[in-house]
């Protein structure tokens, strides 16, 4: 993520991080490998992505970290077993990243799902900075905001 922002237009300011849906179906139905899966998509894709960015953000002493998720972090839902776990556990994760950096000029937060980018990242106040990366098991891929054409 941070070496693909930083060819386009330099180091990463604000950082939304979208991850794909993890494996459904009910408990039992579910095997170790689809667990593991949607973990490295899940919650690694969203690790990785903000520990690419942060570095640069600390340096700056400014950032903004957001990582859109789930209602199921809230409110788990039927048939969502690996869903419900994974973004509850990313939701604490972010909340306990937001006090260690909050002193070093970087926000972070949830955002339990999210339809419009225009309008998230025009409350992020600074469109032209977003960088939306998209994380799977498979690859990462970077998205500027269609703000920034």
């Amino acid at each position: 993520v941070e070496t693909a922002a930083q060819k386009l237009r330099g180091p990463v300011e604000i950082l939304v991080v979208n991850t794909g849906g993890p494996p459904k179906g009910p408990f039992a139905a579910i095997t170790g490998e689809m667990w593991r899966q949607g973990f490295e998509s899940l919650w690694m894709g969203a690790v990785d992505s903000i520990q690419a960015a942060l570095p640069a953000m600390i340096e700056a002493r400014w950032g903004r970290i957001l990582l859109v998720t789930s209602v199921a972090a809230r409110e788990p839902m039927s048939g969502l077993n690996v869903s419900n776990g994974l973004r509850a556990g990313l939701t604490g994760m972010v909340k306990s990243l937001s006090t260690e950096v909050a002193g070093q000029g970087v926000t972070v937060n949830v955002q339990p799902e999210w339809d419009d980018i225009a309008a998230a990242a025009g409350a992020l106040q600074q469109p032209e900075k977003v960088v939306l990366a998209r994380a799977t098991a498979a690859a990462e891929t970077l998205w500027r905001s269609p703000l920034n054409s």
